[in-house]
């Protein structure tokens, strides 16, 4: 009978938790959060896994990570000393390591119902990450050609808002698209490149000329031959932004 008790409330317990409400949190900054100071509250590591869990001994917290290391469960104990039950009320600091990133909370119990605290990521850290485990097993070659690649889909278009022109001889180079490869120290850039003269181009010929702050790392044309019924074609910069 008392494991059919037990069943029945970890069951309840994965109810409520999946049908409370939820509050997100970011890494390196501090975030006072409201948590139920007799109820259950669940931390949910989004990107990655709870490594280290921080806190003062002594308020009323206590804790338990999920053995899959994505969750931890938060509870105060109640003080009852046989004539009345005290409900903690005192904000506890709480620290937090989930996916390699830091997160400290402030905890202020209120008499409120269950809910998660979900740990994120900013965008740019969780494009961070994916590009880095992603370029883990590749050659940097295999590296940059696929910059290269990501420079020719036309879905990579984002404007940067300059209308910067270079002249090289009777060329005209007109920066389109420039981004920053999140978790590298790589740079895209795309130029359109014009001219109103027939012309022959080569990778070489742009190789030492001032493109952007940073070595060159790949550099690609789409055409090497220029005529009047097709006076342009693009231009693939990577450069390296050092550290």
């Amino acid at each position: 009978m008392n494991n059919i008790k037990t069943i029945i409330g970890i069951g309840l317990l994965y109810v409520l938790m999946n049908n409370a409400s939820a509050i997100v949190v970011m890494p390196e900054i501090t975030t006072v959060v409201p948590v139920s100071s007799t109820d259950m509250t669940r931390l949910k590591c989004v990107h990655g896994q709870i490594s280290a869990v921080d806190y003062v001994a002594g308020t009323g917290l206590i804790h338990t990570t999920h053995k899959n290391n994505k969750n931890t469960i938060i509870n105060f104990q109640q003080l009852d000393d046989g004539v009345e039950r005290k409900i903690i009320s005192a904000k506890v600091s709480f620290g937090i390591i989930c996916a390699d990133e830091y997160y400290q909370l402030v905890l202020d119990p209120q008499p409120m119902e269950t809910q998660v605290i979900q740990l994120q990521l900013p965008e740019l850290k969780i494009t961070a990450k994916s590009n880095k485990t992603s370029n883990e097993n590749k050659s940097n070659e295999q590296v940059l050609l696929d910059l290269i690649k990501q420079s020719r889909d036309q879905s990579f278009n984002q404007k940067i808002g300059l209308d910067e022109k270079i002249y090289l001889g009777d060329l005209q180079l007109k920066l389109l698209n420039e981004t920053n490869v999140a978790g590298t120290n790589y740079q895209i850039k795309r130029f359109v490149i014009t001219s109103n003269k027939e012309a022959s181009l080569s990778e070489k010929d742009f190789i030492n000329t001032k493109l952007g702050s940073g070595n060159i790392r790949a550099i690609s044309l789409d055409d090497q031959q220029l005529s009047k019924a097709k006076n342009y074609t693009y231009l693939h910069l990577i450069l390296d932004r050092g550290n």
